[in-house]
């Protein structure tokens, strides 16, 4: 049913470069704010480079950085949409499910479960070791926050979804008419574009590339799972808005008026206990909730 939508419409293989290049294109234009901005701020160019994290804990407007961060994937956002109705002649809904209509049910059930255990796991570790947690609350920034996090941090992460584990994947499948290839080959790629993020500056590519892996490849089992990226765009969605309004990390990229400031860099060890144990959890949780069957077949079986 996924794969099929994608068969819809103009999709020859250059219609996929021209809207890979031009949503790139669109990305990197709508970022000159930003740096604009930052350099205004008094951040050099070379210091962006060194250690943008840092640049960013020292901005005392953390809404409108976040805002300006953000903004590039609206107009990734918009630029796709644009090459998608022109270009592949198909509708965006085609992109992301497989079936008659966004399943919002399964967005909202992925988001609210992420977001609650998302919840608990910072109550948890403020209980057990408050010493690494700063409360730095401002109703009046958290509440312009909240706003920017709930629509602009959305856009970002489903534009990210969208792209990944609906457009690539969709496409990849297609070409190779191998699920597994589906799976690996955008998993490989969203892994990677990740790498330019500040944490991988702190603990290097070898620690961080398999952590954005092991993140990727669970939004795509969830999409081919489930015949569609509603799980996967609203549990993404729910991780980095959850991120952003509760706790800054000082290597992170998302530097906000978020409700705690840890006082110690992330320790990434801890992080892939973590992970793979959420992970396991979410997606085993699905699974009973929606009957998933045929993990063979929908995982690694042929594509007709």
């Amino acid at each position: 049913m996924f794969f099929q939508a994608a068969k819809v419409g103009q999709n020859d293989w250059f219609n996929y470069v021209i809207t890979i290049i031009l949503c790139i294109v669109a990305n990197l234009l709508a970022s000159f704010p930003l740096v604009l901005y930052l350099i205004n701020e008094g951040a050099g160019v070379m210091e962006l480079s060194d250690n943008m994290a840092a640049v960013f804990s020292t901005i005392e407007n953390k809404n409108i950085l976040l805002l300006l961060l953000t903004l590039p994937f609206v107009a990734t956002l918009l630029v796709f949409i644009f090459c998608i109705r022109k270009l592949h002649k198909r509708k965006l809904k085609s992109v992301v499910t497989g079936f008659q209509n966004f399943r919002w049910n399964q967005f909202f059930f992925a988001f609210l479960v992420c977001s609650a255990l998302m919840i608990i796991s910072t109550v948890g570790g403020y209980l057990l070791e408050p010493d690494l947690f700063v409360l730095q609350f401002n109703l009046q920034k958290f509440m312009i926050l909240l706003v920017i996090a709930l629509v602009f941090i959305t856009i970002q992460a489903c534009t990210e979804e969208i792209l990944f584990r609906g457009y690539l994947t969709q496409g990849i499948g297609i070409l190779t008419k191998s699920r597994f290839a589906a799976l690996i080959i955008p998993t490989i790629l969203f892994a990677s574009l990740h790498l330019g993020n500040p944490e991988v500056a702190e603990h290097g590519v070898a620690k961080m590339f398999p952590l954005y892996f092991i993140l990727g490849l669970s939004f795509a089992i969830m999409t081919l799972m489930s015949n569609g990226a509603e799980l996967a765009m609203g549990y993404h969605t729910a991780n980095n808005v959850m991120i952003s309004l509760l706790v800054t990390s000082p290597e992170a990229v998302l530097q906000t008026d978020s409700i705690f400031r840890s006082t110690e860099v992330a320790n990434v060890n801890q992080q892939y206990i973590a992970i793979i144990i959420l992970e396991i959890v979410i997606i085993s949780l699905f699974a009973w909730k929606y009957k998933w069957t045929d993990w063979k077949g929908k995982l690694f079986g042929k594509i007709t």
